[in-house]
């Protein structure tokens, strides 16, 4: 009898076991509904917590059933969905998910996490290029800093913080970045970075994000790390361009993940090069239509070499790869992409040209 009624128990609270699971995606961390460098915050936030390991697919973007932890971050999602790999435990190795699945979004999208961009007494993050003029002739390697905080506003309590750095990607090639060694991780008791950086080349943007893991908040000011500028050894602007680098949506929290407002400042310079020469492909060389498109769009790009075609999302992702020929007229076709803005990068013998294209529902 006794048996009866513990396998009826049994049957009355499975479902509420059940729903009490949470849909995990691999990667996102803070269960905003996008992977992004700002994901990384949360897992130095959660840095050595166990739970319960759940079941996925690595390969496969999907949400996959997970029991809760006993612990949330303020912002409402589970350490849960910061185990990212579900092994159970929630380190570095939770990365290497963010990176497979970066700017992959849930539909629908949920609330992102607040910029703590501010303006007006509060600290500086700042960009500092090593030159105002760079002449560039070949692959040019240009030095900057990054620093947070000066003498008169130094940072009284930081954890963590992700920023995105914009450029223009017809001017630079690549960035090196040097993110550890700065006063974030050896203040207040050295700590390892988790220190990261994704590249957006089709949109111009860095993502970049460092945090502690050890549950230890830093303070101070001055230098927290390093940018080479790799310059293009082609550049095709005319001499004299100013290059501006500028940050936008910064995000900076303490251990107890309250905001820490900052300030932001980027930095410009002159790009001196060598005459353009006439016969170099243009925008003007290339055709693209209709724009707005719904199902395809006709590239005509006037016998020029073409060496690659590809289409980027608005976050930087690359969605499809065309078959790249001595191209005359193309048709690219566009079905089972979702409406929104796009970028078509198309990359010759001595020049990447890059189109917008605003796909609209059918």
């Amino acid at each position: 009898m006794n048996l009866r009624f513990l396998l009826i128990a049994i049957v009355c609270l499975l479902p509420g076991m059940i729903s009490a699971q949470l849909l995990v995606w691999p990667g996102d961390a803070n269960n905003n509904g996008l992977v992004s460098h700002v994901d990384v915050l949360y897992i130095g936030l959660g840095q050595g917590a166990t739970g319960p390991t759940h079941t996925l697919n690595p390969g496969m973007w999907s949400g996959n059933q997970a029991m809760p932890w006993t612990q949330s971050f303020l912002n409402g999602a589970n350490y849960s969905n910061a185990d990212c790999d579900g092994n159970g435990v929630i380190n570095a190795n939770d990365v290497v998910l963010i990176d497979r699945f970066y700017s992959f979004t849930t539909t629908p999208l949920g609330g992102l996490d607040s910029s703590t961009a501010s303006s007006g007494g509060f600290p500086t993050l700042a960009i500092h290029i090593s030159t105002d003029t760079a002449i560039v002739s070949g692959q040019t390697i240009i030095s900057s800093e990054l620093t947070l905080g000066d003498s008169l506003n130094p940072i009284d309590s930081i954890y963590g913080i992700a920023f995105t750095i914009n450029y223009d990607p017809a001017i630079v090639d690549s960035f090196i970045f040097d993110l550890n060694g700065g006063w974030i991780s050896t203040s207040g008791g050295n700590s390892t970075l988790l220190s990261y950086f994704w590249v957006r080349d089709s949109v111009g943007k860095v993502d970049v994000v460092m945090s502690r893991i050890d549950q230890q908040n830093a303070f101070g000011a001055g230098r927290i790390g390093s940018i080479n500028i790799v310059m293009d050894d082609n550049i095709r602007v005319a001499s004299n361009y100013n290059l501006p680098l500028n940050i936008e949506s910064v995000f900076a929290i303490t251990s107890s993940e309250s905001l820490v407002y900052l300030q932001q400042k980027g930095d410009s310079m002159t790009v001196v090069t060598p005459a353009v020469a006439t016969t170099e492909p243009h925008l003007s060389q290339f055709s693209l239509y209709p724009n707005p498109a719904q199902l395809e769009v006709m590239l005509e790009a006037n016998h020029l070499a073409v060496k690659s075609i590809q289409l980027y999302n608005e976050m930087g992702k690359l969605v499809r790869s065309y078959p790249y020929r001595l191209v005359q007229k193309e048709v690219l076709d566009l079905k089972q992409l979702p409406a929104g803005i796009y970028f078509l990068q198309i990359r010759t013998q001595r020049a990447i040209i890059r189109k917008k294209i605003l796909l609209v529902p059918h």
